[in-house]
């Protein structure tokens, strides 16, 4: 009986941790749908500035 009520908290634990990350995945989908998180990724993943900005490099890389 001990052993099968500590695999139920081993699996409650598990299903908790699963939801968690899968709330986590949910909000960055949602996220991810936004023009301020793809303007974002735009500016850092590919360099990109605003008309009128000036780029900046970073040399210490």
């Amino acid at each position: 009986m001990y052993t099968i009520n500590r695999q139920i908290e081993q699996l409650e634990q598990e299903e908790q941790s699963v939801l968690d990350k899968n709330q986590e995945l949910k909000d960055e989908v949602k996220m991810s749908k936004s023009d301020s998180y793809i303007e974002k990724l735009a500016r850092e993943r590919l360099g990109l500035v605003k008309p009128g900005e000036t780029p900046v490099i970073d040399s210490s890389n």
